[in-house]
């Protein structure tokens, strides 16, 4: 399996996990899920509108905030997003590394660097 292989692989099942979804994996690409009002696109705008599709906004920063769920969205220095996190009760976060592993770390910024680049946005919307 090559590394593009194993990032793609990587990217839908952990977007899906930060927006919710347990039992279909989320990408830009054929054959997967894709909210359908976003543009199908590997830049991260293209996320930015899946998740405001789920009623997300920006904000400007990971802080807990009462009565609101954020997620992290990370871009690699092209602009391409290439994961997302979702902030825990209790202020941690938590990431999907692949279909089985989840991890839990304090900050967004913990997960910067290869392969999934750096922090690009946070956003927020109120708790159901």
């Amino acid at each position: 399996m090559g590394l593009d292989t194993i990032i793609s692989t990587l990217t839908t099942k952990n977007t899906a996990y930060a927006a919710g979804e347990t039992g279909r994996w989320w990408t830009y690409l054929d054959g997967c899920y894709w909210p359908e009002s976003a543009n199908r696109g590997a830049l991260v705008q293209s996320l930015i509108q899946a998740f405001s599709e789920l009623g997300y906004e920006l904000c400007p920063n990971a802080h807990e905030e009462p009565g609101y769920e954020k997620v992290a969205l990370y871009a690699d220095s092209a602009g391409d997003w290439t994961h997302a996190a979702i902030q825990l009760p209790g202020g941690a976060w938590s990431s999907k590394l692949g279909p089985d592993e989840d991890i839990s770390h304090q900050t967004p910024e913990s997960l910067a660097g290869a392969p999934y680049g750096g922090v690009h946005c946070i956003m927020r919307r109120k708790r159901p």
